[in-house]
């Protein structure tokens, strides 16, 4: 078959010129250039700067918002809505409200957002803080019973407040208070857990550690000023701190709690350096405080007691590295057999970290106060004899 019949029959099949239909001419519409303002409206740019400055801000819990709110409102409609709460969420409400020294543009549009227009003229005539809570407080439960309340929640609020400190670890703690007044120094002590404390002042020469001791126990108290001359320097160092109006370096008692957490020969260090100019305080201190050290000064009856119930690794493990002269006070209190286990123990362990060894005595001396405590024993002489 030749190439020609499909030629032929595309040709029949196509259509004639006179059948095909002429596309019509598209008509363009001619473009108009238009004059381009070269600076923005005046109202575009201060939209554009207000929500630069709004996305800027830290966004608004519900808990401020309310806690706005209540401020805008004045005291008399703020605790006429509160009453309706329960003192838990009043309680939750009236710390924001302390925290509250200034009220932006953007949080009124957004309490008013969520409780409606307030129609405030003056925004800066608006704050909250502590005299607004105290005033709120007087008006919801009397003035007896707010005022009281309120001190109570001022107290709650400021160990929430300061509860980062309990965070630190004593390298830490030591930074912030570094170049710090004894008087400072000590006052931020007192808010450390114990033994945060005890690792600062076992990391401090020995001088400036009897220095600071010795301000912990004269009860020093710390106004308003210094406090906040405190507040001053020590956010250069921490992000936020905030201590009592007026508080109390907090004296024997913590001191203390202080040295109970430092090792033996710290305490025995500080308490001999205490006693040259304050007998009367190192007293105080050592009747109190029951180290390591003071276990071979037990009446003998106790510290057999303590032995015969103690176990040979623990027991080998807190007598290492100690002299001759005091294993032998230990050794004297077990059977024969005994003190041979023990001392083949303490050669087993080898060499030992100190502070390990300071664990376990802080453990065996817990051990001790708890029998004593107990009523089991006694640890203090009690002045009789005891012969073998």
């Amino acid at each position: 078959m030749s190439n020609n019949y499909f030629l032929n029959a595309y040709k029949k099949n196509s259509p004639k010129p006179e059948d095909m239909e002429v596309p019509k001419e598209k008509t363009v519409k001619p473009f108009v250039f238009e004059k381009v303002p070269t600076t923005p409206p005046q109202d575009k740019l201060e939209e554009k700067i207000e929500k630069k400055a709004t996305e800027n801000e830290e966004p608004v819990s519900k808990v401020k918002l309310s806690a706005i709110f209540f401020v805008l409102s004045g005291i008399d409609k703020a605790s006429s809505i509160l009453k309706s709460f329960n003192y838990d969420e009043i309680n939750k409400i009236t710390k924001e409200i302390m925290k509250i020294l200034s009220i932006t543009e953007n949080e009124l549009k957004l309490v008013e957002k969520q409780f409606g227009p307030l129609n405030i003229s003056d925004l800066k005539s608006y704050s909250g803080g502590k005299e607004f809570a105290r005033q709120l407080f007087q008006k919801l439960f009397g003035l007896s019973d707010g005022s009281e309340k309120f001190v109570k929640i001022v107290e709650e609020s400021q160990k929430e407040e300061i509860k980062y400190l309990e965070k630190l670890s004593s390298e830490q703690a030591l930074t912030l208070l570094s170049g710090e007044s004894d008087l400072i120094f000590s006052s931020i002590l007192t808010l450390l857990p114990p033994q945060t404390a005890a690792g600062v002042i076992k990391s401090l020469q020995p001088e400036r550690s009897v220095s600071i001791i010795r301000m912990l126990s004269s009860k020093t108290a710390v106004n308003s000023d210094i406090k906040k001359m405190i507040i001053t320097k020590l956010n250069e160092k921490a992000k936020e701190i905030i201590i009592n109006e007026e508080f109390k370096v907090q004296g024997t008692k913590k001191l203390i709690d202080i040295i109970k957490n430092s090792d033996s020969d710290i305490t025995d260090r500080i308490i001999s350096s205490i006693e040259k100019d304050d007998p009367v305080l190192a007293n105080t201190l050592k009747e109190a405080i029951f180290t390591f050290n003071d276990i071979i000064k037990m009446p003998r009856k106790s510290l057999e007691y303590v032995m015969k119930n103690y176990d040979n690794k623990e027991l080998a493990y807190i007598l290492k590295g100690s002299s001759d002269e005091i294993k032998a006070v230990y050794l004297t209190c077990v059977t024969t057999r005994r003190k041979e286990l023990i001392i083949n123990e303490i050669e087993l362990l080898g060499q030992v970290k100190k502070s390990d060894v300071d664990e376990k005595r802080k453990t065996f001396v817990s051990f001790i106060k708890k029998l004593e405590e107990d009523g089991t024993i006694v640890v203090r002489d009690d002045k009789d004899i005891y012969v073998n």
